[in-house]
């Protein structure tokens, strides 16, 4: 009589990284020992039925279903004959799931920032089977390369606000080993601490109001960008009138320079002090002057 050889065992699937759903079949096969020979297969310790007789060398296969996190694990097989008087164990083999992505978060320290401050984003995808690839994104251009990260490690990128560019809006984007799976980050948008955002600018006489436009400053002190929006109306009133309005830059009459309204173009700088609360309630607004703005 042939004595039973150890059994080769294996997985017809190329990889041991398996999904939920995943059907896989396993491969176990004795080149030695008296026929017919059973297979058993096994998960962990539990055996796997039915027994498979073989009267032929071919391998037996058994089909199975990852229905759950609890079918993954150590697998293996054994062989047994009536000839033999003991049993032949294959090697194990470990199967591995592969969890999906879920939508990452991304976050910061802070929400407010100032021109030349060093942020840091932090993205994190809470469930996924590693490792997790991320990419930054400000817009729709990549930030960054690729950050590999292991379990539920968050990749962080640094970030300097240079100028009001740079307040957003941030995203980041995960994915693993499962394909057609990249899941995208909420957005993520910066605001300027102690920045008057929106105001209404007044070109004053000593006691008339000659025009008024909206104002955006892009940003902070000094003041290197100035953005008037024209509304194309004139008012002679007192400017007492409009001290009941808010988000005022009040014009120094002393130093008002005549208006060329064919162009709407101030002729020289413009003097200028702040009377605003910015939206954050913060009343540390710039001053400066503006040197030649056109009206749009």
């Amino acid at each position: 009589p042939e004595q039973l050889s150890n059994p080769e065992f294996g997985s017809l699937q190329k990889s041991l990284e398996v999904e939920i759903g995943q059907n896989v079949t396993l491969s176990c096969q004795s080149t030695n020992g008296s026929l017919p020979i059973n297979y058993t297969f096994f998960r962990g310790s539990q055996n796997l039925w039915p027994i498979i007789p073989k009267k032929d060398r071919n391998p037996a296969l058994f089909n199975l279903t990852i229905s759950s996190a609890s079918d993954v694990g150590e697998y293996k097989c054994k062989v047994e004959n009536r000839i033999s008087n003991s049993s032949k164990y294959s090697k194990s083999l470990n199967f591995t799931l592969l969890d999906p992505v879920s939508k990452p978060v991304l976050s910061t320290t802070t929400s407010q920032v100032r021109i030349g401050q060093n942020v840091t984003l932090s993205c994190h995808s809470e469930n996924g089977s590693s490792p997790i690839n991320y990419i930054f994104f400000k817009g729709k251009k990549s930030m960054s390369s690729r950050i590999s990260m292991q379990g539920k490690a968050a990749a962080v990128l640094n970030v300097t606000i240079n100028s009001p560019t740079d307040l957003g809006d941030y995203k980041c984007k995960a994915e693993n080993n499962i394909p057609n799976n990249t899941k995208y980050s909420n957005s993520l948008t910066f605001t300027l601490a102690g920045m008057c955002l929106s105001y209404l600018l007044l070109i004053a006489s000593d006691d008339e109001l000659l025009m008024i436009s909206s104002v955006l400053l892009t940003t902070a002190t000094p003041l290197l960008q100035t953005v008037i929006e024209r509304l194309g109306f004139h008012f002679n009133r007192k400017i007492s009138t409009w001290n009941i309005l808010p988000h005022l830059i009040l014009l120094s009459t002393d130093t008002l320079s005549p208006i060329d309204r064919r162009g709407w173009r101030f002729l020289s700088p413009l003097h200028f002090s702040c009377a605003a609360v910015s939206a954050g309630g913060d009343s540390n607004c710039p001053t400066g002057s503006i040197s030649d703005p056109a009206l749009v």
